[in-house]
């Protein structure tokens, strides 16, 4: 086997190394014998890069040649890794928290990173990147522990990070298929009613900063109407729309 790819042509074993879908597998293709090898880390990591546009939308950067493949291959291996494992969500403040939330956020500011002007006629119209973050949040629970009382840990204040990125996700809690639960809705419909002195939208230095705990409360709000049937408020008319 060994001697059969070591005579391929240095071009096909890098089409075979392109063509191959499971992560897995192709560092087992890597693993075969020098040729193998070659066609994989050769060619300044050309592989890598490839793989990494094939799943993920190509990363912002200062350079218009973009980053060097040694760095989407840590990227890429990075991404998956945490995308794959994942972890449970409870306050973001646990390191695999906090990795695969850094992941996240850096998934959705990327989302869409190709120039519009660019695109030609017929070419793809979505995201990878959003395509990875709907395959994440149907298999971990990251949208199932919003604005959830947990014991021991309700006296912390979560990591920021989280409650920005569970509000910015909030079109996929309004999933019906999902059946994410509501959490705190007392806390949420007074936060609502409060007075923008009592709870102001913008916050900080010079109000520059939007207060995201009450965004994520209003949020949290409208989905407790809008996917509960029990509620007879919202559901009937939510379900039926296209």
């Amino acid at each position: 086997m060994a001697d059969s790819f070591n005579s391929l042509p240095i071009e096909l074993n890098k089409i075979i190394a392109t063509s191959i879908e499971g992560d897995k597998d192709f560092c087992n293709y890597r693993l075969i014998c020098h040729a193998t090898n070659d066609a994989v880390e050769g060619d300044g990591q050309s592989a890598w890069r490839h793989r990494f546009l094939n799943h993920f939308d190509p990363p912002r950067f200062k350079h218009k040649s973009g980053p060097p493949n040694t760095q989407l291959k840590a990227l890429y291996q990075q991404r998956r890794k945490w995308l794959r494992r994942g972890t449970r969500f409870r306050m973001g403040l646990s390191r695999a928290e906090g990795e695969c939330l850094k992941v996240l956020r850096d998934l959705i500011a990327e989302s869409f990173s190709e120039d519009l002007n660019t695109r030609q006629e017929g070419a793809r119209s979505t995201s990878r990147n959003l395509e990875c973050i709907n395959r994440f949040v149907h298999t971990h629970d990251l949208l199932h522990k919003v604005l959830c009382p947990l014991g021991q840990y309700e006296e912390k204040t979560p990591n920021p990070l989280l409650t920005t990125i569970q509000l910015l996700l909030t079109p996929w809690s309004l999933f019906l298929e999902l059946d994410v639960p509501t959490f705190s809705f007392e806390c949420s419909q007074k936060a609502v009613y409060e007075t923008a002195a009592q709870m102001p939208i913008f916050e900080g230095i010079n109000s520059m900063d939007v207060n995201m705990d009450f965004a994520l409360h209003v949020a949290n709000f409208f989905k407790y109407h809008l996917t509960r049937y029990d509620e007879h408020t919202l559901f009937e008319y939510f379900k039926d729309l296209a």
